[in-house]
């Protein structure tokens, strides 16, 4: 593997997990407000 390649590829590996983790935490603390705007949502 290049590293040019795999530098990159880690970093947005790493943006994934981080928005992933803030998008939970928003979920948690919001709760069933969150469910109904996603219900809302995909409807």
């Amino acid at each position: 593997m290049r590293k040019g390649f795999f530098v990159p590829a880690v970093a947005v590996r790493v943006a994934v997990g981080a928005a992933v983790v803030a998008v939970a935490a928003m979920a948690a603390l919001n709760g069933p407000g969150m469910v109904r705007y996603m219900r809302m949502k995909s409807m």
